[in-house]
């Protein structure tokens, strides 16, 4: 039989329902306030993602403009207009769904891929963390890419034309705005 201090009662081991209480508090604090820092990280990095997918794209389309400058062939980058930036990959990013008119891609490409819109000839990103990503007024969540020309208009029209302006290269532009948020969108 266990012996009793005489200067201090034997009590259980164990929590109080009060401190019980404290701790499951906190617990849940610490909880809520993790939760809420993950899912800002996963925006953060899909929207790093992103960017460094654009990169690479980027990257494919200096390449092919280069390979026409070095044989001579400036003026065929028109042809770059319209294309598909991935099919100049080695490899596409695991997370291309494919070609597809905007139709198909309502049913086949899931949020967190890429896709070619071949209707209009853009490169699409459908944002999988829609709540941190804020597109210009009235437009979907995702990012729409097409390839455009830079050219010196010459003879100051407002368009390219083949005979009069200078092929100065290529670029992959962001057609609607946006921007990533620090906070989730409600509403």
């Amino acid at each position: 039989m266990p012996r009793r201090s005489a200067t201090r009662p034997l009590r259980p081991a164990g929590f109080t329902y009060l401190e019980l209480v404290f701790v499951i508090i906190i617990l849940s604090v610490l909880y809520v306030l993790g939760i809420d820092r993950l899912l800002k990280i996963r925006a953060d990095a899909e929207a790093a993602a992103l960017a460094y997918t654009r990169s690479g794209f980027e990257v494919a389309l200096s390449l092919q403009l280069a390979s026409l400058a070095a044989k001579g062939r400036l003026h065929e980058a028109t042809r770059l207009l319209g294309a598909n930036p991935v099919d100049w990959l080695a490899q596409p990013p695991d997370n291309y769904a494919g070609a597809f008119t905007p139709e198909e891609a309502a049913r086949r490409v899931e949020p967190g891929q890429w896709w070619f819109d071949t209707r209009a000839r853009e490169l699409v990103y459908r944002v999988r963390f829609a709540e941190f990503f804020q597109p210009e007024q009235g437009h979907a969540p995702e990012v729409r890419l097409k390839i455009r020309l830079v050219y010196a208009d010459n003879n100051r029209n407002g368009r390219f034309d083949r005979q009069k302006d200078d092929v100065l290269g290529v670029r992959l532009v962001t057609l609607t705005p946006y921007r990533w948020l620090d906070e989730p969108e409600t509403g």
